[in-house]
């Protein structure tokens, strides 16, 4: 039997990511809060959130990783892994987080809409991808 592993994601970012270099290549680690609406019993719908952590590197089908800050929408497609790290303290932690194939930035936050027309330029030069809606990309 066949087996695979894909995450396909649509939400918010938390918080900016934090963005490094690795040899020639950018690295971009951030958080996206996704939502589920769950129906309960009475027939009332709760809102839930996932929080997923995610890890994209610089390359081809992977927008500008320098506009992904706090509040910005993004879908994205990728594979899980679960890796160990060590932090500045010296304890050891297991993180699992989506490694992404693809990630389209789907709708800006208000304080970035004014900027649109530069990074339209710029996904047309073939910088980035852009979507200039909130539709479905998958």
């Amino acid at each position: 039997m066949k087996s695979y592993n894909q995450v396909n994601f649509k939400g918010s970012l938390g918080r900016d990511a934090r963005i490094n270099n690795a040899g020639s290549r950018r690295v971009a680690n951030f958080s996206v809060a996704t939502e589920y609406n769950i129906k309960k019993n009475d027939g009332s719908f709760v809102n839930e959130t996932t929080w997923l952590n995610v890890c994209a590197w610089q390359g081809y089908g992977i927008c500008d990783l320098d506009e992904l800050k706090k509040g910005v929408k993004v879908c994205g497609n990728g594979r899980l892994r679960t890796r160990k790290y060590t932090d500045n303290s010296g304890e050891e932690h297991e993180i699992t987080e989506v490694v992404v194939d693809s990630l389209d930035i789907i709708s800006d936050t208000p304080q970035e809409s004014a900027q649109k027309p530069a990074r339209m330029e710029s996904y047309q030069s073939g910088k980035g991808n852009y979507h200039s809606n909130d539709e479905d990309v998958f």
